[in-house]
């Protein structure tokens, strides 16, 4: 194998990689493929820049956007005021998956419609024709009745993209002591448990210590199973292995639905699920006080029997990794610290994403985005085991100016059948796709598919290598090689 070789890999069509690559895998063999190194001046790229589409307007503040595990063609965009309305391939139709608008009292500033659930699908599961919301309910008026209130309904036929308003039952209501800081979002897990992101019950410093109270569920993350043997009667179980079943000593009492103590306003927050090298970690954006925003991690292998691993964020005890108010002792000490805090220098409320494993960037999989919702800034972080690092900056990658692209406020990510990513953006009403700004197979980022990445596409070849999978099956194969190919030269 050498110089030449690969320069005659270049000209061949994608019929012919299969034989390619079977020399190649010879000359790995014999030579450990020293010799590839020669057409490989450049190493693979640690992340690769964006850019941004617009992919929806017209919108009234959306918060979400919502894949349809039943179709992949299609997601729903969660507006605020109370409606919930359809996308089929790419497109906003006139479609309405819900209407609750004027059912749910304010929705102003943090209050309104804020989160949808879909269970997943073909598991065989009791629930898989209903949806979830989770809505506040301030009827207006002087000091009125706050409540977040979870929600289920009925679709009207499987994988109906409408649902049932008369089906409405209400799963759970919890008492808001103000009118923010309600957290509002909510996802199936991994395990197929529903979790609630709550807020502490608003206010500013936690007054009542909500985040830190065992009976309350206000400034958790709750975890639940409503995969129930009759959804149309049952409300929600307690998963048997919930941390805090059974609780005794100081915590007897603490209510089961919770998961985690101590969040402020866990401002979205999602699970590493996608793809062949998901993780299945939840990574919680959580806004802070006075000074300090933060991303939280918790790891698929918590055992919540472990009674000494109770998650607890620290909220109000700390802001971040920093003390805030400790003059009531905290039943849970030992925090958990956040993998990622950025100061009030910088921006104000956090809006937390996904971990991105599509096939569109691979030099980017493996990256956390988030965003932050005052100030203009839309990042990155590499997230592996646990550990941020590498925080590289977006926003004016994106949100150029030009073809109606400014930045208005990212209330929230979503993710697509393919794991490809979009920004909510709030005060445009624009759902924006981020897409890669280098060319496909371009794998050191100089601005062109040419015989450096070619060499780095062979060095790879038969491992998991994440930037060098170009399609993104966990496995550098002829198949990436055949994608490179066809890009060469653009």
């Amino acid at each position: 194998m050498d110089y030449r070789l690969g320069l005659v890999v270049v000209g061949l069509g994608a019929a012919a990689v299969i034989a390619v690559v079977s020399q190649l895998r010879r000359c790995a063999v014999t030579a450990g493929l020293t010799a590839v190194t020669a057409i490989s001046p450049a190493a693979l790229a640690d992340s690769a820049p964006v850019r941004g589409l617009v992919q929806i307007t017209g919108l009234s503040r959306p918060v979400e956007m919502i894949q349809d595990p039943a179709n992949d063609n299609v997601q729903y965009i969660v507006e605020q005021s109370g409606r919930i309305r359809t996308v089929v391939n790419g497109v906003l139709t006139g479609g309405v998956l819900l209407d609750i608008t004027g059912t749910i009292g304010t929705t102003s500033n943090e209050r309104g419609l804020l989160g949808l659930a879909i269970p997943p699908q073909g598991l065989g599961r009791s629930d898989e024709d209903y949806i979830y919301i989770d809505h506040t309910n301030f009827p207006g008026g002087f000091n009125p009745v706050d409540t977040t209130v979870i929600a289920r309904y009925q679709r009207t036929a499987p994988g109906a993209t409408t649902v049932n308003a008369a089906s409405r039952i209400e799963i759970l209501v919890i008492g808001q002591d103000f009118e923010n800081h309600n957290g509002g979002h909510i996802a199936f897990g991994p395990d197929g448990m529903l979790y609630i992101g709550m807020g502490d019950g608003g206010s500013g410093g936690d007054p009542n210590n909500r985040a830190q109270s065992k009976d309350q569920l206000l400034g958790k993350l709750l975890r639940i199973d409503v995969n129930v043997a009759d959804p149309l009667t049952d409300t929600y179980a307690i998963p048997a292995n919930n941390p805090f079943v059974g609780a005794t000593g100081d915590l007897t009492g603490t209510r089961p639905e919770i998961w985690a103590f101590g969040t402020r306003n866990p401002w979205k927050w999602n699970f590493d699920d996608f793809g062949c090298a998901a993780t299945d970690a939840m990574l919680i954006a959580d806004v802070g006080q006075d000074l300090w925003e933060e991303i939280d991690y918790q790891s698929a292998d918590y055992d919540p029997a472990v009674t000494a691993d109770r998650l607890n964020y620290g909220w109000r005890h700390r802001e971040g990794l920093h003390p805030f108010d400790s003059s009531i002792p905290a039943l849970l000490p030992g925090f958990i610290d956040p993998i990622f805090e950025y100061g009030h220098s910088t921006g104000f409320s956090i809006t937390g994403g996904y971990v991105y494993r599509g096939a569109a960037m691979p030099q980017n999989r493996g990256r956390f985005f988030f965003a932050d919702f005052v100030n203009a800034h839309v990042w990155s972080v590499d997230v592996a085991g646990g550990v941020a690092t590498d925080l590289r900056e977006h926003v004016n990658e994106i949100f150029t100016g030009a073809n109606g692209l400014f930045y208005s406020g990212a209330s929230a990510f979503a993710q697509d059948a393919d794991g490809e990513l979009y920004i909510i953006n709030y005060g445009s009403g624009q759902i924006v796709k981020i897409l890669p700004a280098l060319a496909t197979g371009d794998l050191n980022g100089d601005g062109a598919v040419d015989t450096a990445d070619l060499g780095i596409l062979i060095a790879a070849f038969g491992t998991s290598t994440t930037g060098a999978d170009i399609n993104a099956d966990c496995n550098v194969d002829t198949a990436d090689l055949g994608i490179l190919i066809a890009n060469f030269g653009n």
